[in-house]
């Protein structure tokens, strides 16, 4: 759902794990400045819930 959202709204559609853990680690959490600064972007969000998010 998050990526036909993102096309519609053409916007990129991210994982919150991406944003929330460092690349190529054992889901070793990324910096809490950085994990903020990251969700300052336009983006269509997807998590394990039934739903997609909008942050503009």
């Amino acid at each position: 759902m998050a990526v036909t959202l993102s096309k519609k709204l053409d916007i990129p559609a991210v994982h919150l794990d991406q944003l929330q853990h460092l690349p190529g680690t054992d889901w070793q959490p990324r910096p809490e400045a950085e994990f903020a600064a990251s969700m300052m972007r336009r983006f269509v969000a997807s998590s394990g819930l039934s739903k997609a998010t909008i942050r503009a």
